[in-house]
């Protein structure tokens, strides 16, 4: 998967957790040659992608041979099967997963040498949904702001638990403050993760704070 937060990643998840098809989260940030390193590592027989990596896509169609299949989210990519026909007919017949079968896989940031991929099962997927459900109480009356990436633990940890809890996930591609304030109003979203460098800019930023989308106007109850 190369591809911001947005609802077919979901969709993706969780399909191929219930398959047992190793999802392996690609960077959108990573320099294509840091991508063929990955795909080179992991191995996977099919790529999905955003739109927007077209040019990303067609060099590491190239140098990435082992990929028998290239698949865009939104169509626009040339030579590549768009998700839409996938979805026309897709039968379900499949055994479930084990604990022990590999959920995916997830890259270090590779700051100090080549990313790393780290192997997560099943089991340890739902465990950690579990966890961050008992921690934060969730329910299926809370929603998050999912703007955090799926490639990154924050990200998909916060997507299991949401999933584990019945609420709802609302996937921003990117952190839009302005976006995200008017979601948690229609939306009623309750909790999110915020980090260094967004955190400032979402709880001061002129454009809301005196806004209907102030925090003193969230539903009650709401976590971050």
């Amino acid at each position: 998967m190369l591809a911001p937060p947005r609802a077919e990643y979901v969709e993706c998840y969780a399909a191929m957790a219930r398959l047992g098809v190793t999802v392996v989260g690609l960077n959108t940030r990573a320099h294509p040659d840091e991508l063929v390193w990955c795909i080179g590592r992991a191995r996977p027989s099919v790529v999905i992608a955003d739109g927007a990596f077209a040019a990303t896509i067609a060099d590491l169609r190239q140098r990435c041979p082992t990929v028998g299949e290239w698949i865009c989210l939104d169509g626009t990519t040339q030579d590549s099967t768009p998700y839409a026909e996938i979805l026309v007919d897709g039968p379900l017949d499949a055994e479930f997963p084990t604990a022990d079968d590999i959920h995916n896989i997830l890259f270090t940031s590779g700051t100090t040498g080549r990313p790393k991929g780290a192997m997560i099962s099943q089991a340890a997927a739902a465990t950690r949904a579990h966890r961050i459900v008992q921690w934060f109480g969730l329910t299926e009356n809370d929603g998050f702001v999912g703007w955090l990436p799926l490639f990154h633990c924050g990200g998909d940890e916060s997507l299991y638990a949401t999933l584990a809890s019945g609420g709802r996930f609302a996937a921003f591609g990117k952190a839009d403050v302005v976006a995200m304030y008017r979601r948690i109003e229609s939306e009623r979203l309750t909790w999110t993760l915020l980090l260094p460098g967004v955190i400032t800019v979402f709880l001061e930023n002129p454009r809301v704070v005196t806004s209907t989308y102030a925090p003193s106007a969230w539903p009650e109850g709401t976590r971050t």
